[in-house]
């Protein structure tokens, strides 16, 4: 089973990415953070195969969670994908410079469904995660 990590300050679109995830696939195991605090304090202790990050969180952003991934020993194997409502040129680049994947806001539901299991579906099973493989 995948275990996913997902980092959303916005209600609705935290609702539309578990729905999402889950029609990918109900057997995985998705947890999340309502903010970047949450999530670097959560994380210090999980190994996920994949952390879904919005960019622009309040406090602590999504920026800053990643950096924190980096610095960790076994979060920075991890698989990380990030989410923004507005790529600015900066976040582009960073992203460009970081390669990470992206998905902008606002989306349709199938088109996120389709970006999202191809994100999942290009590993060939979760021994294909760098995150919990051995190291």
């Amino acid at each position: 089973m995948l275990n996913i990590f997902a980092v959303e300050d916005n209600s609705a679109d935290r609702v539309v990415l578990h729905y999402a995830l889950l029609c990918i696939n109900e057997a995985l195991n998705i947890e999340m953070a309502v903010n970047g605090e949450i999530a670097v304090e959560q994380l210090q202790n999980q190994s996920p195969d994949l952390i879904i990050i919005d960019i622009n969180l309040p406090g602590i952003s999504g920026w800053d969670v990643y950096d924190v991934i980096q610095k960790h020993p076994v979060l920075k194997k991890c698989r990380v994908v990030m989410l923004t409502g507005m790529m600015s040129p900066n976040d582009t680049r960073r992203a460009n410079q970081e390669n990470l994947q992206y998905i902008e806001k606002p989306f349709s539901i199938d088109a996120y469904i389709d970006k999202l299991r191809g994100l999942i579906s290009t590993q060939d099973a979760e021994a294909a995660f760098a995150c919990n493989s051995s190291a």
